[in-house]
């Protein structure tokens, strides 16, 4: 497996992310050499494979697959995400020596969007439950090869409040280009998400593959064991859907929550 060229020229990708707003983070488009991108779009695994977890609430609207014994070519490209080499063009961008693999890939693997996906506005997830290392860069790889601006699904950049540190702007969108890859760093105020419904045809699925990247917990690390969402500033929310939002801090949201507290929530526009 190779990287595009992009590697020839750190430099800038290493001044776009430490100039990026409203947090750091850097665009690299053409991320995978053509060959590796085609074995990667070409390994996407079935999406009728009982192995995606599903998630179908009024918060998130998505499929989580992490499950790579039957995906060689999934494991190979991690193994290459998680090598030396990846490693130190990663630390030389975001300027973080220390930083390291998640052996664990807690939280990584593929996803996928269907029509009528989203993924509310959230702060990822900041201590890692198993290692107690903390997460500090998100890459995620785009797997379409066509994708329309009107479908929506871009991902996603939203500036904080500064007292609440809730959402307040979205400041960019960065759409799911072919062979793109973003990579951001993960802290107190990276609130990003997909809270737009998604608009693509019946048969077309917004994919990607996510891996996180972590490191000894930083001074002001704050403690975050799952992710934390946010409705938009502009959307008026009901009781029972506060309720959910604060269990899923805790936890997943389960059928039973959504049977108790909003059942008829397909039926909400």
């Amino acid at each position: 497996m190779n990287f595009g060229d992009w590697v020839n020229n750190i430099d800038k990708y290493k001044n776009d992310f430490m100039n990026g707003d409203p947090y750091k983070h850097c665009i690299i488009d053409n991320f995978l050499d053509e060959k590796t991108f085609e074995d990667i779009y070409n390994a996407y695994p079935d999406i009728k494979s009982s192995k995606w977890h599903i998630y179908n609430n009024p918060i998130e609207i998505k499929w989580a697959l992490d499950d790579f014994k039957n995906l060689p070519i999934y494991q190979k490209l991690i193994n290459f995400l998680q090598s030396d080499e990846t490693l130190n063009l990663f630390k030389t961008i975001s300027d973080i020596p220390n930083l390291e693999n998640d052996p664990h890939l807690h939280g990584a693997g593929i996803h996928c969007h269907p029509q009528g996906g989203k993924l509310d506005v959230h702060l990822d997830y900041s201590i890692h439950p198993i290692s107690g290392k903390e997460r500090r860069l998100n890459l995620i790889i785009y797997l379409n090869k066509h994708w329309e601006e009107e479908w929506n699904g871009a991902l996603e950049l939203w500036k904080p409040y500064e007292n609440n540190k809730t959402p307040k702007e979205c400041i960019k969108k960065i759409y799911p280009i072919y062979n793109r890859a973003v990579l951001f760093q993960t802290n107190n105020i990276s609130l990003h998400g997909l809270p737009e419904i998604i608009k693509c045809p019946e048969n077309e699925f917004r994919k990607s593959f996510a891996i996180y990247y972590v490191s000894e917990p930083t001074i002001n690390a704050m403690t975050r064991y799952k992710a934390e969402y946010f409705p938009k500033p502009s959307e008026v929310i009901s009781e029972n859907l506060k309720k959910l939002y604060e269990i899923r801090k805790e936890r997943r949201l389960s059928n039973s929550d959504i049977k108790l507290y909003l059942p008829d929530w397909k039926n909400i526009s």
